[in-house]
């Protein structure tokens, strides 16, 4: 499309929707999602029609004096990330101004949590291979991101996002960096504030500040067990809630399975007491798909109660359920 087309084109679209950005002219044509970070609108732009995903971050008056730490990280991290990994959503670019910042990213059509509630009751659409395919992507983005010192703290499966290609395939692409944060070895002490409740090892729920990736092994587990049952691992709406439903699979959280507990802040020596039905168990209870035993075994091993024995990325991807 020519300058004169694109022009000509403007003239029939609500003006109060169209912006510019590096150059070139997009509309924005629907919302995606709100956030407490603000609103993702889908976008074209208006010479290629091309769709685009708008990230339009929400600012108080007194961040208008200076941009967000969080919108720093996350902006620094895509900006790292920009074109050295097929799994990270790639940043197209940034437009700032004294009254908002945004970011332009590539478009997908779904995220993962969709997708899990859309075809979850369909065999030839939902399965163990598909799962793989999308599960070993993300281990493969996460994998990047650590080498590169980053912790992404907020791994669920509406940050993953799936981009359908020619061949009816699933590109993961992963998002959110609003959260992360470098770390270094040892491990440092960090705000046990990030992330969301549900995805939460055990650790930071009982209040730890000393993590480190994983973290992120936590997550990669509860993403993968909601890919086999087909709906959140850990359910509740406080910390309490969703420590009690740990406890119903694992048994009452000790000193025996988590060294260093009673020190933890949120730590209680009342906690009641209960036996659990196991992992394993659980999960071959609430399975709406079979998978072979290698991939129990690898969830088993990202969801360890102690922090120290979870399996980390660079690990998982010479696991034996890949190899079969």
């Amino acid at each position: 499309m020519n300058f004169t087309e694109s022009n000509n084109k403007m003239n029939f679209i609500n003006k109060e929707k169209i912006f510019r950005l590096n150059d070139k002219n997009y509309v924005i044509i629907k919302k995606l999602g709100e956030g407490g970070f603000g609103i993702v609108y889908e976008v074209q732009s208006l010479e290629s029609n091309e769709k685009f995903a708008l990230k339009k971050y929400r600012l108080s008056c007194e961040q208008k004096m200076g941009i967000p730490l969080d919108i720093l990280r996350e902006i620094k991290c895509y900006k790292v990330f920009r074109e050295e990994n097929e799994n990270i959503a790639k940043l197209i670019g940034i437009n700032c101004s004294n009254q908002s910042i945004s970011i332009l990213l590539e478009y997908c059509e779904m995220n993962l949590l969709n997708f899990i509630r859309e075809k979850k009751n369909y065999s030839d659409l939902y399965n163990e291979k598909i799962i793989k395919d999308i599960f070993k992507q993300i281990v493969n983005g996460i994998y990047f991101i650590h080498k590169n010192k980053v912790i992404q703290r907020d791994l669920k499966p509406s940050n993953i996002l799936l981009k359908i290609d020619n061949d009816n395939n699933y590109k993961v692409k992963i998002i959110d960096f609003g959260l992360s944060r470098k770390y270094s070895i040892p491990n440092e002490k960090y705000s046990a504030d990030f992330g969301t409740l549900n995805y939460k090892p055990p650790e930071i729920l009982l209040g730890s500040d000393e993590y480190n990736i994983t973290v992120d092994s936590w997550g990669l587990g509860c993403i993968l067990t909601e890919l086999i049952i087909g709906k959140t691992l850990f359910r509740g709406t406080s910390q309490i809630e969703i420590l009690d439903n740990m406890f119903k699979i694992y048994g009452t959280i000790d000193e025996q399975k988590l060294p260093g507990l009673i020190f933890f802040k949120n730590f209680k020596t009342d906690f009641p007491k209960k036996k659990g039905i196991g992992l394993i168990n659980f999960i071959k209870n609430n399975e709406i798909i079979k998978v072979n035993e290698s991939c129990l075994e690898l969830i088993s091993n990202l969801l360890e109660i102690d922090p120290t024995k979870r399996i980390l990325s660079k690990d998982i991807l010479k696991c034996k359920w890949f190899k079969e």
